[in-house]
């Protein structure tokens, strides 16, 4: 399990950085996605996001998304609802505790 210290992220390349907040934003968007489709019992959703995650995260410079979106996505292809909801908890601990300068 995720600790509750804040994890603040910082990228050296300002471009980068004007984008991080938005695409924070975004990650925030998916995980209300998540919640949705896990309510409906689809995992159709899961996948994609998890997929966006794993292909997007790196290039922001922030590899525990990749690693979260490698997760969600490999346990949506798997069906197994109960590690889609693991991952979209740790998403959300994450999210919550991410910092910018």
């Amino acid at each position: 399990m995720d600790s509750v210290e804040p994890i603040s992220l910082s990228v050296d390349d300002p471009t980068v950085a004007a984008l991080l907040p938005r695409y924070l934003e975004r990650r925030r968007e998916d995980l209300a996605l998540l919640h949705e489709a896990l309510d409906g019992g689809s995992l159709d959703v899961a996948v994609v996001v998890g997929h966006r995650m794993r292909g997007s995260g790196t290039a922001y410079g922030i590899p525990r998304i990749t690693e979260l979106g490698t997760a969600l996505e490999k346990a949506a292809r798997s069906q197994d609802i109960d590690a889609v909801r693991e991952q979209a908890q740790q998403l959300e601990s994450f999210l919550a505790r991410v910092r910018l300068p």
